[in-house]
């Protein structure tokens, strides 16, 4: 069971914003479509910038 969560939540971490946006939405139903957009936008320049490579 443990080990399923922690999939979970490794699965989760891949699509997560990398930083806060306060005028993010934080509830449903408008924060499960957006959060990965906004995901993928954050990780664009963490990318370019070589932040987040060591995990």
């Amino acid at each position: 069971m443990l080990a399923s969560l922690g999939d979970k939540v490794r699965q989760a971490k891949k699509t997560a914003p990398t930083r806060p946006h306060p005028a993010a939405p934080d509830r449903p139903p408008a924060n499960k479509p957006l959060a990965p957009g906004v995901g993928m936008v954050d990780r664009v320049p963490d990318a370019l910038a070589g932040r987040g490579m060591e995990s």
